[in-house]
């Protein structure tokens, strides 16, 4: 498909003398055509696609599903060993997400609320605080920020009366395709222990590359915690009193 954004996933990166240097990879989306601007959105760089090859024969233009070596001038190669290149503006810097959260049964710990988890999304993975909150009676999966969320300790598999949500906060700002797929892992438990370390994964429904965003975003968002207060009568003044 040439539809959207390109998409191109670079495995490794090299220089060629006299050429300059060589990106491969796989294109996950839309398409490049030579002289097509690129951005390497990690390194907020873009550059110029000066030619491309497939199984060592010349093309002018790659497409979804295409094996390719592309060739731009003035890169670093060590700059980029893995990682996604695109469309600029593709995959803005982002500092939050929400994504509609599903549990993976497999994974016998909780997903709490404030708890930290390894979350990975395309070639970036980074450690992330999270927050679980949900939308009682309503089986939708797309988040409203119109709409009135709960607040939920932690995610609950059982709870099947609402959709839940989890925000997303990146310890370091990273590039995300909006829609991409996530996932949240425990990748510091024990490797030798037999438990699975994958915890949840979803699809953003919302993005922040805000700098600000707590104070731009989140304090607009209709997220309520119920409270309760338990207490023992001990007199009626009167009818409508008691202490």
């Amino acid at each position: 498909s040439k539809d959207g954004h390109a998409l191109f996933a670079v495995d490794h990166c090299f220089a060629i003398k006299g050429q300059g240097t060589v990106m491969t990879g796989t294109m996950l989306q839309g398409s490049i055509g030579i002289g097509d601007s690129l951005e390497i959105p990690s390194l907020s760089v873009s550059k110029k696609v000066k030619s491309m090859q497939m199984f060592r024969k010349a093309v002018d233009r790659i497409s979804q599903g295409d094996r390719a070596g592309v060739c731009v001038t003035q890169f670093d190669p060590t700059l980029l060993e893995r990682g996604l290149v695109c469309s600029p503006n593709a995959a803005p810097i982002t500092y939050a997400v929400i994504i509609n959260a599903q549990h993976i049964p497999y994974y016998k710990g909780e997903v709490k609320s404030k708890a930290k988890f390894h979350i990975s999304l395309g070639h970036e993975t980074v450690l992330a605080k999270i927050t679980v909150f949900r939308c009682e009676g309503t089986a939708s999966t797309a988040f409203d920020p119109s709409h009135e969320y709960e607040y939920y300790d932690a995610y609950s598999s059982e709870d099947k009366t609402g959709a839940q949500f989890l925000l997303i906060e990146f310890e370091r700002p990273v590039p995300v395709v909006p829609a991409c797929i996530v996932i949240g892992s425990k990748l510091d438990t024990d490797i030798n222990s037999n438990i699975c370390r994958l915890a949840f994964h979803g699809r953003c429904q919302w993005t922040s590359t805000d700098k600000d965003y707590v104070t731009n975003s989140l304090h607009s968002f209709k997220i309520f915690k119920k409270k309760c207060k338990e207490g023992v009568v001990e007199r009626a003044t009167n009818e409508q009193e008691v202490v």
